[in-house]
């Protein structure tokens, strides 16, 4: 045993506890978090930063006790997420989902992709052609012009809207930004989708989210070039499945909107 003294693998400890601690609440606060996770996300960090504190305070009760050889190797545990997170991040952007595209309710906050083939959409059956009001919590629907806005904050919720009730909506002309997306597979001739990115918990699960569009120059769009598209909703078929699509009436090039689209209401 060595002599009652300082002990420097209790002090390291600490001190990573400390420093991974600072930077979770870092990413927190700042909302850089939001490149790597949902802000629903945002309590969990504020936990483990909590959880990181405590220890490293605990830590600081037996920076005195005797101990035999300190052992310091295990602290690269905390090391490493520590500088993986220093090392400068970009958010990830079109270009690196390069799969298909989630059309209406993909990731279980709609039922559109449960329907089979010749079911009529919710509300159809009553012969309703108009939406009395927007459901509840989604803005940018215009009766009275037979418009639909789609907005940032509500972008996910009003695809699914659309999905599952289409007979309700196909008419009406959709207002909507996002980059675009086509390629073989996606895709046919003269079309492609102004689409977002969406997330359900965090970057692993990146999916792009949209509506497909017919165009007259889709050809020349480049893919990942943000456009504004104005279009008349219409009733289409894929595989033998019902599904909505955008009779394009303009595309104009668009700022990049930065950040993600979630599948909630935040």
């Amino acid at each position: 045993m060595r002599a009652r003294g300082f002990d420097p693998q209790i002090f390291l400890e600490a001190l990573m506890c400390s420093v991974f601690a600072c930077l979770l609440l870092y990413l927190a606060v700042s909302g850089e978090y939001l490149l790597y996770l949902s802000p629903r996300m945002r309590p969990y960090l504020y936990f483990a930063a909590t959880v990181m504190l405590i220890w490293a305070a605990a830590g600081t009760f037996r920076l005195f006790r005797a101990r035999r050889r300190p052992r310091c190797a295990h602290c690269a545990v905390l090391l490493i997420p520590v500088l993986l997170i220093l090392i400068p991040h970009r958010a990830m952007g079109a270009g690196d989902v390069s799969f298909g595209y989630v059309a209406g309710g993909g990731s279980g906050v709609s039922d559109a992709d449960s329907r089979q083939p010749g079911d009529t959409a919710p509300g159809a059956e009553d012969g309703a052609s108009d939406p009395v009001s927007a459901p509840p919590g989604l803005a940018g629907l215009d009766t009275e012009n037979r418009r639909i806005t789609i907005g940032d904050d509500d972008y996910y919720l009003w695809i699914c809207e659309i999905y599952d009730n289409l007979d309700m909506y196909v008419g009406y002309t959709v207002s909507v930004t996002g980059y675009v997306l086509k390629g073989e597979g996606i895709t046919g001739d003269g079309e492609f989708v102004p689409a977002r990115l969406m997330m359900s918990c965090c970057v692993a699960d990146l999916v792009a989210c949209g509506i497909l569009c017919r165009y007259d120059g889709a050809d020349e769009l480049k893919n990942d070039e943000w456009v504004a598209v104005e279009g008349v909703l219409e009733r289409g078929e894929y595989m033998g499945y019902e599904e909505a699509r955008l009779s394009a009436v303009s595309v104009t090039p668009a700022e990049p909107i930065e950040g993600f689209v979630y599948t909630y209401s935040q």
